[in-house]
């Protein structure tokens, strides 16, 4: 009997349920589902009206690329180049294309956007010559300013790069032949500077880049890299060298393209803020003995024991000048002799039995936080 009173109980609820679902609430609730589907609709057709007529109106600047636009640049024959191939030439098929020497690529909308910004904050800034973008990450969702548009409107008109905007995802991966999860790259030239363009006593060099030894200016801070040859760990390398301020890098020959994609992306572009002064391997040891003779103390990053060597955890404050620079070698071979030799003093990170060494780009990090920490000035 409870049993039955039971049942019937239920399936009243449930006809009252069913009531309900039926009712003014769910006519309601669809309504409201409608209207903020049609509102999506005319957003979405804004977006597209305010793209549209913004690309028509800066056309000598800005392109819109196809995919029968790509499939027709991949068939021209080089000797009738059209104008879109030129823009489009640094981006095709860069998974097999050989590494350029007189251009590098970005890749990454933050990467992107720094190299825009260092155009108006560098002293001497790179040269972006074109963006390849997606339309959400050039105009920013519903056209916000969080889009690279923003910064492209900042920077100098003689600066801005040329802008091309692919139609959608299928277009960019087929130009750059694979899939790309970013919505933007960029195409630059390399800032290639020599040892002479920034001693002030040669008279053969350029002075752009000579503030770097000024004797009147302070805390000077720089790295040097002997013979890094892993990409990745050069472009982490380099944005440690951002982050912690420091004023130029001193490169030599053999370490690996820092100009390279991959380089790139893991610097997040912030190889536009860092000049890289390229050093042959065997001037490297002269380079730091005149470095010391201009006042500015050398640290070898080894961990060799030596008769100058100091431990990076007994450093106080004040015992780093205000001038300096740290040493860094190849991750298997370390730091050349005489380079050591040449240092003021060698350094080294102390750690647990049965450890030896860190990865470079981690000990760079390590050794940077604690040298400005623990540096004069």
């Amino acid at each position: 009997m409870n049993d039955d009173h039971s049942v019937e109980k239920d399936s009243s609820k449930f006809a009252s349920k069913k009531r309900r679902a039926s009712g003014p609430l769910v006519r309601e609730e669809k309504q409201r589902k409608w209207l903020a589907k049609q509102l999506l609709i005319k957003q979405r057709e804004e977006n597209q009206l305010y793209r549209q007529k913004w690309i028509r109106q800066h056309s000598d600047i800005c392109h819109t690329v196809s995919l029968r636009d790509v499939q027709f640049v991949k068939n021209t024959l080089d000797t009738d180049l059209p104008q879109l191939k030129g823009y489009l030439r640094s981006y095709l098929d860069l998974k097999n294309s050989n590494v350029q020497k007189d251009h590098f690529v970005a890749e990454g909308v933050e990467t992107v956007r720094v190299l825009m910004k260092q155009l108006k904050e560098s002293r001497c800034p790179i040269e972006i010559c074109s963006i390849l973008v997606k339309p959400g990450a050039y105009f920013g969702e519903q056209n916000s300013s969080s889009g690279l548009l923003s910064d492209w409107l900042e920077c100098e008109e003689s600066q801005r790069p040329k802008v091309l905007i692919v139609e959608d995802d299928k277009v960019f991966d087929e130009i750059t032949g694979f899939p790309v999860g970013r919505g933007a790259m960029a195409c630059g030239i390399p800032r290639r500077i020599a040892w002479k363009d920034i001693w002030p006593t040669s008279m053969e060099g350029s002075s752009t880049y000579a503030y770097l030894l000024d004797p009147s200016r302070s805390c000077k801070r720089f790295i040097a890299l002997d013979g890094v040859s892993n990409l990745a760990n050069m472009g982490s390398i380099i944005r440690c060298a951002a982050a912690f301020g420091i004023d130029a890098i001193f490169l030599t020959d053999d370490c690996c393209n820092v100009w390279h994609r991959q380089s790139v992306r893991v610097s997040m572009g912030y190889i536009a803020k860092v000049p890289i002064i390229e050093v042959k391997k065997k001037m490297l040891a002269r380079v730091l003995s005149t470095l010391i003779d201009s006042d500015i103390t050398c640290y070898a990053s080894t961990s060799e024991k030596g008769d100058k060597q100091l431990s990076l955890e007994e450093l106080q404050k004040n015992d780093i000048p205000s001038n300096w620079c740290c040493v860094f070698g190849n991750e298997a071979n370390g730091i050349q002799e005489e380079v050591v030799k040449s240092c003021s003093y060698s350094i080294r990170i102390n750690m647990v039995d049965g450890v030896d060494s860190l990865s470079i780009s981690i000990a760079t990090g390590i050794l940077l936080h604690k040298f400005v920490e623990k540096s004069k000035g």
